[in-house]
């Protein structure tokens, strides 16, 4: 999975949706200019969702995450 700035939307349904995320096997690769540390990892019910911090862009939606879950090992 990639992601980055322009990758996503400025509302939460503008975010790609992603179903099959297992955290400590799959991966996102940070697009360049985007690093674990502009990324705002917060709860939305039972999905995780993945916001660029600085720009408040959503960038993902991993459906049946939950964020304690996801770890900086999860971003590359």
């Amino acid at each position: 999975f990639a992601i980055g700035n322009g990758t996503g939307g400025m509302t939460l349904e503008m975010a790609d949706v992603i179903t099959d995320f297992v955290p400590g096997e799959d991966v996102f690769d940070l697009i360049p200019s985007l690093g674990f540390g502009d990324l705002s990892l917060v709860q939305n019910g039972a999905d995780a969702v993945i916001q660029n911090r600085v720009t408040g862009e959503f960038l993902a939606r991993l459906q049946g995450v939950d964020v304690p879950s996801l770890t900086q090992a999860d971003f590359v």
